[in-house]
């Protein structure tokens, strides 16, 4: 188990050459899952090769057996009247009402601590559903562009090098050709890409709110507050805290009771209690309180982020904003150059041209999108769209040989000079006149 997940931390280390999402998406399943992976193999560590248990040894019953016993069976917190005397005063305020019941009826209410490694290995792999979610509905699109646009030399022209390093060095109007073409040919057929991008990150901020009550629900209802209680707590001077109610040790007890029952030779029940010192619960304390911080910074973060993808979906100003920001374009012919390809783009089509971005380098990605946006209204800058302008010649032609057929007697006739005169087509007299349609 411990290989495996060094072998996932080595993974989710590793960094991608190409980038299909962002640095929030990162944050759910890489650093919260590499937490989560390292929590547990530190509790693994101390839970199966270390020591997590002590008991007292009770008369007659040997220790290994007392501390198996204690560990299987798990204990429940000191009696209130004794709390003090081993520094371990209940944060009633922290606890459920259930669990303020199991101490006073010395129920065993610490049990979780077996379960605590692989409770943070089931979230960790709950994190990483969105990744894989989105890598599988993501296609390889990014990666079918290709990760040219990240070469930080490119030439301008061929003639700038020899012929025999025209193959090994990129011409940048060779890769912009490349990339324009390729974005063209898939232009408003990604408004589902990037729908299912942003179901993936719907699903991270739900998991994170599952998350903070899955993991409150596992620790007894201990867990919304416990955060804020602990700083509450080490607020107040280290004499004053001696005498206070105690959330790290109400979550996770160091010293708990347990109660050992034996069976005589007589068939006689023997009950012995005994005072038992989880110093796994040390290290516990630290871990739920760091998750406690991240779990409420992370909610909170995407929370943000999803407010600010509404912003982007419903005001298309946003988009265009976005765009010069990634590209650095903050001039007055930079600003039309990115509106004009916007007017052409549908929701999606930007959301893969701002993808484009975070896999190119700053000044290609300029020269892409005013290369873009060229190639893109050639067309518009002579007067039309390419097909709108075949209609229009189609047209034309037609009207043409309307006219003809207007001004020319029916039948065939002979001019001045003798000569025939005859109709257009055969002599076929157009009636019908095709128009051009909107585009």
């Amino acid at each position: 188990m411990a290989l495996d997940l060094l072998s996932s931390v080595r993974y989710l280390l590793k960094t991608e050459d190409i980038s299909i999402d962002n640095w929030i998406f990162r944050l759910h399943y890489r650093i919260t899952v590499l937490i989560l992976l390292t929590s547990s193999a530190v509790g693994v560590a101390k839970q199966y090769f270390g020591d997590p248990i002590n008991c007292q040894t009770a008369s007659g019953v040997s220790s290994k057996v007392m501390d198996d016993y204690c560990w299987i069976h798990s204990t429940f917190h000191v009696r209130s009247e004794y709390q003090g005397n081993v520094g371990c005063i209940l944060d009633t305020s922290l606890s459920e009402n259930s669990a303020i019941h199991l101490v006073a009826s010395n129920t065993p209410d610490t049990a979780f601590y077996q379960w605590v490694p692989f409770t943070l290995v089931f979230q960790a792999l709950i994190f990483y559903i969105p990744r894989k979610l989105w890598k599988s509905f993501e296609g390889g699109l990014m990666e079918a562009f290709g990760s040219d646009s990240k070469q930080s030399l490119m030439l301008s022209t061929v003639d700038e090098v020899s012929l025999e390093d025209v193959d090994s060095i990129l011409v940048r109007e060779t890769v912009a050709k490349k990339y324009a073409n390729f974005f063209q040919s898939t232009l408003h057929h990604n408004n589902g890409y990037f729908l299912q991008y942003f179901i993936c990150e719907v699903l991270n901020f739900f998991i994170d709110v599952f998350n903070i009550f899955f993991t409150d629900m596992f620790l007894g209802g201990r867990f919304l507050r416990y955060g804020s209680q602990v700083m509450k707590f080490y607020m107040h001077s280290h004499a004053e805290r001696r005498d206070l109610p105690n959330p790290m040790c109400t979550a996770f007890p160091t010293v708990t009771s347990c109660t050992f029952h034996s069976v005589g030779t007589a068939a006689g029940e023997q009950k012995f209690n005994s005072l038992c010192v989880l110093s796994l619960n040390i290290i516990n304390e630290k871990i739920y309180l760091l998750l406690w911080f991240w779990f409420y910074f992370l909610t909170l973060l995407t929370g943000c982020h999803l407010v600010y993808r509404l912003f982007v979906i419903l005001i298309p100003f946003t988009r265009s904003f976005l765009l010069l920001v990634r590209a650095r374009m903050f001039s007055t012919s930079d600003r039309k150059t990115v509106q004009r390809i916007l007017s052409r783009c549908y929701l999606g089509d930007w959301w893969v041209l701002y993808q484009l971005g975070r896999n190119s380098n700053t000044h290609f990605y300029r020269y892409l999108l005013r290369y873009l946006e060229n190639t893109m209204y050639v067309n518009i800058r002579n007067g039309e769209h390419p097909r709108k302008r075949r209609l229009r010649q189609r047209s034309s032609s037609h009207l043409r040989d309307a006219e003809d057929d207007s001004t020319t007697p029916s039948g065939d006739e002979k001019n001045g000079s003798g000569t025939m005169r005859r109709r257009p087509h055969g002599g076929r007299a157009h009636t019908k006149i095709g128009m051009p349609y909107n585009i």
